[in-house]
């Protein structure tokens, strides 16, 4: 990350790990609700319900506006 012309690099640092952080868990449930189904013919993907959702659905709005706010913090001078 390049803070030569950044006003507030460590807010904007802060922002950049929390999005990175939520992304990975996105990545996480996903993984985890993925299925493989062989019987006959071949089906597979990813089965996200219940709480899982809901939590996916916190981590993509968390995901989104942590990469707005850092966008806005980088083009502060």
């Amino acid at each position: 990350m390049l803070t030569k012309n950044i006003k507030f690099p460590y807010l904007k640092l802060t922002f950049d790990i929390i999005g990175i952080l939520s992304f990975v868990g996105i990545l996480v449930i996903i993984s985890l609700n993925f299925y493989v189904n062989t019987n006959g013919d071949f089906n597979a993907g990813v089965n996200v319900i219940g709480t899982d959702m809901i939590l996916m659905n916190i981590l993509v709005l968390t995901t989104v506006i942590s990469a707005f706010v850092s966008y806005l913090l980088r083009k502060i001078k």
